[in-house]
């Protein structure tokens, strides 16, 4: 294993933070997509189940359509990125 600073993120949780951001925009796959590089919305639905992830352009625009950060978008807000690094920090020194 490596160290803290290898932490990856989890496609599941950066996909159900991309589906709230659209939902509070109150936003359809197709209507989101549009705004996210022209991407449609069977892409979107990927993304959202945790298939797979936005490349760094499209996180880009998801986390300014967002008004966060691309690390915020990956990896949560700042509490929830503390205790996983806390966590990540205790399971090396076990």
């Amino acid at each position: 294993m490596g160290g803290g600073g290898d932490v990856k993120p989890n496609p599941v949780l950066v996909g159900e933070r991309i589906k709230n951001i659209r939902l509070n925009k109150r936003m359809t796959g197709s209507e989101f997509g549009r705004l996210v590089d022209n991407v449609d919305k069977g892409q979107i639905s990927h993304w959202e189940k945790g298939v797979c992830l936005p490349n760094a352009i499209r996180l880009g625009i998801i986390a300014d359509i967002a008004g966060i950060t691309i690390y915020e978008l990956l990896y949560g807000e700042r509490e929830e990125i503390e205790l996983k690094i806390g966590r990540a920090s205790c399971r090396e020194r076990v």
